[in-house]
């Protein structure tokens, strides 16, 4: 016996199909248009949260805002990405090496002796 297709498969197959294809539509730019980002595609891919995300951006040129009635979608070119991450990545190796401050001489009573001894 032959076994044929539920209609639920073919609309499943239908979506996948139509999914893959939006995808491939996006992911095709023209030549010279750099790629643009949405706040969540940008926060997944620093895997950090969208609020986390719309404060690295906010007041940075370059990004596209669109204002509605409702709500304002910003879209953040390939190029405002590059110099956002590559300056929050400075700002984490500065923080990182600022971090440590300069050595300090901290003094201990021995209480046995009552004398002030240098920690080394």
């Amino acid at each position: 016996m032959l076994d044929l297709p539920t209609t639920q498969d073919i609309r499943d197959w239908d979506a996948k199909q139509a999914r893959e294809a939006a995808r491939a539509r996006r992911d095709r730019q023209p030549e010279g248009v750099e790629r643009r980002y949405t706040v969540p595609e940008l926060a997944a891919i620093w895997k950090i949260s969208d609020n986390a995300a719309r404060a690295l951006i906010v007041n940075e040129p370059g990004v596209i805002e669109m204002v509605g009635p409702k709500r304002t979608r910003r879209l953040i070119p390939e190029s405002v990405k590059l110099r956002v991450d590559q300056r929050s990545r400075a700002d984490t190796l500065q923080t990182a090496r600022s971090s440590r401050g300069p050595l300090r001489v901290v003094r201990k009573r021995n209480s046995r002796t009552a004398v002030v001894q240098k920690v080394r």
